[in-house]
């Protein structure tokens, strides 16, 4: 799971597609609002990347995510910066 704070939706999804990331829509019973899920592939090892992007932060049963948890202001709070090392 990965978050991403809904005003940076867009930049995020750009970054996304300039590594060749393909949003994957799931069936309509298991699409959320705010969740979105992509696949990428590891040119370097073959390996296939799936990331399931949060831009809101929801929780709930399988298949049901009613729950919207308050955490949206604290998490935004936190920026994280990829310098190119895992």
């Amino acid at each position: 799971m990965f978050w991403s704070a809904s005003g940076q939706s867009g930049i995020f999804e750009q970054a996304l597609l300039e590594l060749k990331f393909i949003r994957m829509l799931g069936l309509p019973s298991a699409r959320y609002p705010g969740i979105e899920d992509w696949l990428g592939l590891d040119s370097t090892t073959g390996v296939i990347l799936h990331m399931e992007v949060h831009y809101v932060p929801l929780s709930g049963i399988k298949y049901v995510k009613y729950l919207r948890l308050p955490w949206e202001k604290a998490m935004s709070q936190y920026e994280c910066v990829n310098d190119g090392k895992m």
